[in-house]
């Protein structure tokens, strides 16, 4: 029975969509979209605020969809709570249902666990992000809604990847550089 919990414990935190989001910032120049893992930001601005507010609401989506699989611990508990009594006398095993008390307390377990997983990834959905970010670019403020949501720790975030921004601008215009020197050699 516990090898079950776990394993189908460990199963849906390696089906989380937002565990796998650790890849590392792609290079672009100023016009083309860049891909922070895979999460899309519109564009890279030298202006501050413009790039640290689309910054900050990735930083704000990222974290709310990585915290997702926390939903997902009520799942296991509710799921052996809805197995059945095994019982063994010899070389007999015999199954039993579960009481009633157990079935009352497993079913709204997991449909509220999976719903709270669902409702988190649709909540933070990455077109919504882009909707948002699509919104802010032609002149409408950020939605209360997620202007509330807003920690100093995605403002810091989103500088961090300003900066790493700028360094594979940087690195990239080199990269480019060294080429052209190498075609008039």
């Amino acid at each position: 029975m516990f090898k079950r919990l776990l394993l189908g414990g460990a199963l849906a935190a390696l089906a989380t969509p937002g565990l796998a989001q650790t890849a590392p910032l792609a290079a672009a120049p100023d016009s083309i979209p860049t891909m922070i893992g895979r999460w899309y930001l519109p564009h890279y601005q030298s202006s501050a605020t413009v790039a640290d507010s689309t910054g900050a609401l990735l930083s704000l989506y990222v974290r709310k969809r990585s915290s997702a699989w926390l939903y997902l611990l009520g799942l296991p508990v509710g799921a052996a709570a809805l197995q059945p009594n095994e019982s063994s006398t010899g070389s007999v095993t015999t199954k039993t249902p579960p009481e009633g008390w157990r079935i009352a307390l497993g079913i709204p377990l997991v449909a509220a666990s999976a719903g709270g997983y669902i409702a988190r990834l649709a909540t933070y959905s990455k077109t919504g992000l882009q909707q948002v970010q699509r919104d802010y670019e032609s002149g409408k403020p950020v939605p209360a809604r997620l202007r509330r949501r807003l920690k100093p720790k995605d403002f810091a975030n989103a500088a961090a990847i300003r900066v790493s921004i700028v360094q594979q601008m940087q690195y990239q215009q080199a990269l480019q550089a060294q080429k052209a020197a190498r075609k008039q050699k």
